[in-house]
């Protein structure tokens, strides 16, 4: 990956800041992206881990603003692949929250990924979870 490891690391700890709980399942996804995206997993969890600690307390607007940031720093070629390891993130626990994926989308908007195109690749990686949860809110 040309990508920055802290960047998709930020990207990937907003995933997680959407349900506010980073499970053991999400830990081990985690480190089946860095293995999956050629970082070294130990130093993307430790990653992930440091960018939860500093957007911990950030409103929705200081998120968004943080992960525009850091969309702006994916190299192009990489785009895809970020967003379908926040997605993957986003359904490792077993339930899809509507939360995890309006910001799934809101940052595959901002790696300049259209709202149909972020739906398809959502749809692509659930078939494939057959137990999985779609919570929509309260």
């Amino acid at each position: 990956m040309v990508t920055n490891i802290q960047t998709v690391a930020n990207l990937l700890a907003g995933v997680i800041w959407a349900d506010g709980e980073y499970d053991n399942a999400e830990r081990i996804t985690v480190a089946e992206v860095g293995e999956g995206l050629e970082y070294n997993a130990g130093e993307l969890e430790t990653a992930v881990e440091a960018a939860l600690a500093t957007i911990k307390d950030y409103s929705e607007e200081q998120l968004n603003d943080f992960l525009k940031v850091e969309a702006d720093k994916v190299d192009d070629e990489e785009i895809a692949l970020v967003l379908q390891a926040a997605i993957q993130l986003a359904v490792s626990d077993g339930i899809l929250m509507l939360e995890e994926v309006e910001l799934v989308h809101a940052i595959a908007d901002m790696l300049g990924i259209s709202p149909a195109m972020t739906t398809l690749f959502i749809a692509d990686m659930v078939k494939h979870e057959s137990d999985l949860e779609v919570s929509f809110g309260e």
